[in-house]
C-alpha cells in the first residue's frame, strides 16, 4: 500500500504546467469504470446527506478529478482518498495539495479498514463508486461497519432500488437482505447521466447506509445467510420448494424433509406457498432460528452473497 501525504510528492514542473493546460484533468479510463462527477449541486447533495462537518474524517473512494474531494476539504473535513489510478493521484497532488488530504494509491478491495483507520474516531464515507464493483465495496465496508458513522454512495439507480427494496417487490432479494440486516437504508437524489464526464448509460442515485449498532439475529450470520441464499436460489418457486431443493435438513427421505420444512415454516407464521421475495428479514431470522437445530451436521461454509 502506497500512502501519499499531499504536499510531500515531488513532481516535475512540466507535469504541473501540463495540468494547468489540461483543466479537465486526465481522461477517464473505461477499464476502471471511471465516470467523473461534474455537477456541483449533486456534490452538495452528497455532503448534506452525509452531514459532513468540519473536523470529520471522511473516506472517499475513487476521487478521480477531485470535485467531491475539494468540497469535502472546503467543508473542513480530513479526507482519506483511495485511488487506484496513478494519473489521478498525481492530478490531485498538483491541484489539491492540502495537509488534511491523504491519498492512498491502492485497490479499494484490498484495503484493511481497521488498520487504515486505527485510532480515528468513527468516520464517514462519501464516494462515487465504480459501478462494476459496487457490491464488493459495499460488502467490504459493512464488514467493518463499526468504524463508520454513515456511508453515502453514488451507485447505479437500479442497484440503489435493489438495496432499499422491501418485501413484496420484484427488486427485493439477497442484496436487499444482505445490506439491510447490517444498515438502515435511505435513498437520495436521482442523478442523470449528464452529471458525469463521460456520461454513463444509466441513471445514478445517492444512497445512505447507517450501520446498525446491534444485529438482531438469534442464530449465527452464517446460518441466517444459508437460509436466505437457499430461499432466493429458487425465487420463482414457493419458499417450501426452494428450501426443499437446497436439501438442508437431516432427514432420511425427501418426503420427510418436505413435511419437516412445512412444519418449521408454520411455526414461524410463514405460509409454505409464499414466494421468497415476500418474506421479511425478521421472518427469515425467525426461520433460521427454527431451522438451525434440524440442519445437516456437516460444517457450514457460507459466504454472504451481495450479488443476486
Amino acid at each position: 500500500m502506497t500512502i501519499l501525504a499531499l504536499g510531500n510528492i515531488s513532481d516535475t514542473a512540466q507535469f504541473r504546467r501540463d495540468i494547468i493546460l489540461a483543466r479537465k484533468g486526465p481522461a477517464a479510463k473505461k477499464s476502471l469504470g471511471q465516470h467523473f462527477l461534474k455537477d456541483k449541486a449533486v456534490v452538495q447533495a452528497a455532503l448534506q446527506m452525509a452531514q459532513v462537518q468540519a473536523a470529520d474524517t471522511v473516506v472517499e473512494i475513487g476521487p478521480g478529478r477531485g470535485i467531491l474531494t475539494k468540497a469535502l476539504l472546503d467543508q473542513g473535513a480530513e479526507v482519506v482518498a483511495i485511488e487506484l489510478d496513478p494519473r489521478m493521484v498525481q492530478y490531485l497532488e498538483a491541484t489539491l495539495a492540502n495537509p488534511r488530504l491523504t491519498v492512498i494509491q491502492e485497490d479499494v478491495l484490498k484495503v484493511d479498514w481497521r488498520q487504515l483507520l486505527a485510532g480515528k474516531p468513527q468516520v464517514k464515507v462519501v464516494a462515487n463508486l465504480p459501478y462494476y464493483i459496487t457490491s464488493p465495496i459495499v460488502q467490504s465496508l459493512l464488514a467493518s461497519r463499526e468504524l463508520f458513522q454513515n456511508i453515502v454512495l453514488m451507485v447505479q439507480k437500479e442497484v440503489a432500488e435493489r438495496i432499499a427494496a422491501e418485501p413484496g417487490g420484484r427488486t427485493y432479494g439477497i442484496l436487499s437482505v444482505a445490506v439491510q440486516v447490517y444498515a438502515e437504508v435511505e435513498l437520495g437524489t436521482i442523478v442523470p447521466p449528464a452529471a458525469f464526464d463521460p456520461p454513463p448509460e444509466v441513471h445514478s442515485q445517492l444512497i445512505k447506509l447507517t450501520p446498525r449498532k446491534k444485529i438482531s439475529l438469534a442464530t449465527s450470520e452464517e446460518v441466517f445467510f444459508r437460509i436466505v441464499r437457499a430461499a432466493f436460489s429458487q425465487r420463482r418457486k414457493t419458499i417450501l420448494n426452494s428450501l426443499l431443493a437446497a436439501n438442508l435438513l437431516a432427514c432420511q427421505t425427501k418426503a420427510d424433509q418436505k413435511e419437516k420444512i412445512a412444519q418449521l415454516l408454520e411455526t414461524v407464521d410463514i405460509d409454505p406457498a409464499q414466494r421468497p421475495e415476500t418474506i421479511s428479514i425478521e421472518a427469515y431470522a425467525a426461520l433460521a432460528e427454527a431451522v438451525f437445530p434440524n440442519l445437516k451436521s456437516e460444517k457450514l461454509s457460507i459466504q454472504r452473497d451481495f450479488k443476486k
